[in-house]
């Protein structure tokens, strides 16, 4: 299984509900410009392997690709507060991920559709200091970048 990962220190991030035709519900966000420390997304790529007939190198082939998003900690805008409320197993969202590229100044934006909570776990790091790792599944993406 290939794995492309990108790591971001911080980001800011909507969910909202999915409608049953996969849109946004906007006027109802989960999270509305909530900042996020720790964000991994990842993109793994299941595939088969197979050795044709008379070939001496094997070939594989992507089936398909599967979206993980792991949040370390969420923020309210002012950044004093930690969010900590979980969507509901088995619904479906929509998040928006914005970044900015520290070398270039460049803007990012990554939309996930189809949007499922997958785990929610504490890490302690100290006595002072704890994690609180939210993971979540997606079908796919759409990038922009500005």
């Amino acid at each position: 299984m290939n794995q492309r990962p990108l790591i971001l220190l911080e980001a800011t991030l909507d969910l909202y509900p999915q409608d049953v035709n996969g849109a946004a519900v906007t006027g109802s966000p989960f999270w509305l410009g909530v900042k996020a420390e720790g964000l991994r997304m990842d993109e793994n790529m299941e595939e088969v392997e197979s050795t044709p007939t008379g070939s001496e190198y094997r070939v594989f082939e992507d089936l398909n690709a599967d979206q993980s998003i792991t949040v370390e900690q969420i923020w309210k805008v002012d950044g004093a507060t930690f969010l900590d409320p979980r969507p509901a197993r088995g619904s479906r969202y929509v998040m928006n991920i914005a970044w900015e590229d520290e070398r270039t100044k460049k803007c990012h934006q990554r939309t996930y559709y189809g949007v499922q909570f997958r785990r929610n776990s504490k890490t302690s790091r100290g006595v002072m200091e704890s994690i609180n790792n939210q993971s979540f599944r997606a079908q796919y993406y759409v990038e922009e970048g500005h």
